[in-house]
């Protein structure tokens, strides 16, 4: 049975990589506190997360995080549009959840600046 995807381990990923200094390997000993996580499914992440250019391989088996990566755990930061994400995306594909995200993010900055341009 396929485990569904978690939002978490994918911020996660990234989260080591943003954090490391330099290129780094991906290792199933890091996420020791996600238990359903294995070897097999941590290659599936990093798959998709390949294919969605959130991480590049840049050596022997070591990743570091791009541009679109960083993106993402930007619109990741604030609780309220990431839970709102989380519920909204349900089984939706990666994609949808990032695109959900994103429009959340934009929705709220959009809302901010509103609320600003009536003060001034």
């Amino acid at each position: 049975m396929c485990e569904k995807r978690n939002n978490e381990i994918v911020r996660r990923i990234l989260l080591e990589l943003e954090n490391a200094k330099e290129p780094m390997p991906l290792l199933l000993c890091q996420f020791l506190d996600f238990p359903k996580l294995d070897e097999e499914l941590l290659k599936l992440y990093i798959e998709r997360l390949l294919e969605l250019n959130f991480i590049e391989v840049e050596g022997n088996n070591t990743y570091q995080i791009t541009w679109d990566g960083h993106d993402f755990l930007g619109f990741s930061k604030d609780p309220i549009i990431w839970k709102a994400a989380n519920q909204v995306a349900g089984n939706l594909s990666l994609e949808c959840f990032i695109s959900i995200l994103k429009d959340l993010m934009f929705w709220k900055a959009r809302k901010l600046a509103e609320e600003f341009s009536k003060k001034t």
